[in-house]
């Protein structure tokens, strides 16, 4: 399997993220399909799916911590995340935590299963 993100991606979002004053920078990514059947007394009674897919960056400064997640993993939407949070970190008080959402889209749909 391909990786999510290339190494040059992820270092220009770590060095956008950074930009600012950071101390600390990473880049959590994943792409997860699941599925499920469900019978009863032998019977074929539900069948369902999803897809989760994103990357979330978490910058650390002066005891100060942001954290945005986006639905798009293209290098302009997380270079988007990554320089609203090197703001960000910067106006947060110290120990604080918040958290930022970006871009949410529809996952992709799975293949249904036909009843016979």
């Amino acid at each position: 399997m391909a990786p999510l993100l290339s190494p040059s991606t992820a270092a220009r979002v770590l060095k956008a993220a950074l930009a600012r004053g950071g101390e600390f920078a990473e880049i959590f990514a994943e792409h997860r399909e699941s599925s499920r059947v469900v019978l009863e007394d032998g019977r074929l009674e539900d069948v369902g799916g999803g897809a989760n897919h994103g990357a979330g960056v978490r910058l650390v400064r002066d005891q100060r911590e942001v954290y945005g997640h986006s639905n798009d993993t293209s290098l302009k939407a997380l270079l988007e995340v990554a320089s609203f949070l090197s703001h960000a970190v910067r106006e947060e008080k110290k120990g604080a935590r918040r958290a930022f959402a970006f871009r949410k889209s529809k996952a992709p749909r799975l293949p249904r299963a036909r009843r016979s």
